[in-house]
């Protein structure tokens, strides 16, 4: 009998054990601690301009290479990547055909633009058209549109057309940023420490104009 008892336990005892491994669930996954914070992917970016964003270098890709071009100084954790059609010398004429040649699908939108549109007498509704243009071939959800840098030589048109390019922004539902107001005084010429020739910023300056763009859209 007592062999017979022994038995019966030890069945029992095995039914047991099974039963447990049998509604073990499987091997828990990592998960984040409460309170920790999770970083969000980099937002990708496309920029159009002219001289002001190739960092004077002739062409955004040459400017970003260098680290002259003001959107070298966008981080990579928050931003990548960094693209662009640029080039010394661009009216918004030329940044629309060329970002026309192009099929840009990224998250960010960034435009800075009419320098040269005002050094050639192009009338301003002619850059706000064009601006409208870039902005609805290139797939982006977000559109930011920064306001030209100081003039010296046209300072009060470039006030003006800065003015008009903010309005622009405003009726479309984009935003709109000056990155120049440590560089521009307030009679809306350059900073004579902040620039090179009256129409370029030194590279601190653009460094600096990089950096408050960053700031703007919530870079760390």
């Amino acid at each position: 009998m007592r062999r017979v008892l022994a038995s019966v336990g030890l069945l029992l005892m095995a039914a047991a054990t099974a039963g447990c491994a049998a509604t073990a669930g499987p091997t828990a996954s990592a998960t984040v601690e409460p309170g920790a914070s999770v970083s969000p992917a980099p937002r990708s970016v496309f920029v159009v301009g002219d001289s002001n964003s190739t960092g004077f270098r002739g062409t955004f890709a040459t400017g970003q290479q260098s680290g002259d071009a003001w959107a070298s100084r966008l981080p990579a954790g928050a931003f990548a990547p960094v693209e662009g059609w640029a080039v010394d010398g661009a009216t918004t004429g030329a940044m629309r055909a060329g970002v026309e040649a192009l099929d840009p699908h990224v998250d960010q939108l960034i435009v800075m633009a009419g320098t040269n549109d005002l050094a050639t007498g192009v009338a301003t509704d002619i850059v706000r058209a064009n601006l409208a243009a870039i902005a609805a071939h290139v797939d982006a959800p977000e559109v930011l549109v920064l306001a030209i840098a100081p003039f010296d030589a046209l300072a009060a048109e470039a006030t003006a057309l800065n003015a008009e390019l903010r309005a622009e922004a405003t009726a479309r539902g984009w935003d709109f940023f000056d990155p120049w107001t440590g560089s521009r005084t307030a009679e809306g010429t350059w900073v004579p420490a902040s620039t090179v020739d009256g129409v370029h910023a030194t590279r601190e300056g653009y460094a600096a104009a990089g950096d408050a763009v960053a700031a703007h859209l919530g870079a760390p």
